[in-house]
């Protein structure tokens, strides 16, 4: 997936998303599932927003 460098859009949700991914890191899943999940379901909805705006390689 190419995303463009100037896109500032996708560059605020890809910090969003290592933002998400260090804290999911340090959530211990046993005593706190309910935050994992949430940041997870987030985490989700902003991959597919990133998905969206996506160019495709030409073939």
């Amino acid at each position: 997936m190419i995303i463009p460098s100037d896109d500032q859009e996708a560059q605020s949700i890809i910090a969003e998303i290592k933002a998400i991914l260090d804290e999911l890191s340090a959530i211990d899943v046993r005593t706190d599932l309910a935050r994992w999940m949430a940041l997870e379901q987030r985490h989700h909805e902003l991959a597919g927003k990133l998905y969206e705006r996506r160019i495709d390689r030409p073939s």
